[in-house]
């Protein structure tokens, strides 16, 4: 179900309601909270996307050009991973039984070092998250926030 178009605050709080008892349910049946927290980071990005979402396009670099701010995140987290990833390697060894599991005949920086998938999602993933926030804390002081 998706909540598009106008809602008020009381269909918003059922639907919301509802799901979260069916994830309850899920992560209670499977014995694992992995469910409930990928539904909690789920809602969170649905309200915040809205506010961080410009009005206007524009051409210029700025923060709110979406395209062009998480290719700038994603060249960048893909620039750093070498380097990080040997450092994670270092702090962060893994036992032989993962490197057991490399496929014959393969090789490259994330079978080799497999730490540096890890970095590389930890990187890009956090740095998009701390964008949508500070966009909603940008918008959200011009008073561009979501009402309903």
């Amino acid at each position: 179900m998706m909540l598009s178009g106008p809602t008020n605050n009381r269909t918003a709080f059922f639907v919301i309601l509802l799901y979260s008892i069916l994830i309850l349910g899920f992560s209670v049946a499977l014995h694992t909270i992995y469910p409930a927290l990928l539904f909690i980071l789920s809602l969170v990005a649905k309200v915040l996307i809205p506010a961080s979402t410009p009005k206007r396009m524009s051409r210029k670099l700025k923060l709110d050009n979406a395209p062009a701010m998480q290719t700038i995140i994603f060249m960048g987290s893909v620039f750093l991973i070498p380097l990080v990833g040997i450092i994670a390697a270092i702090l962060f060894p893994f036992p032989d039984a993962v490197y057991v599991q490399k496929p014959a005949n393969s090789s490259g920086l994330f079978i080799d070092v497999p730490q540096s998938l890890l970095a590389w999602g930890i990187i890009y993933y956090s740095a998009l998250a701390l964008w949508q926030i500070v966009l909603f804390r940008k918008n959200s002081s011009k008073g561009n926030t979501v009402s309903n």
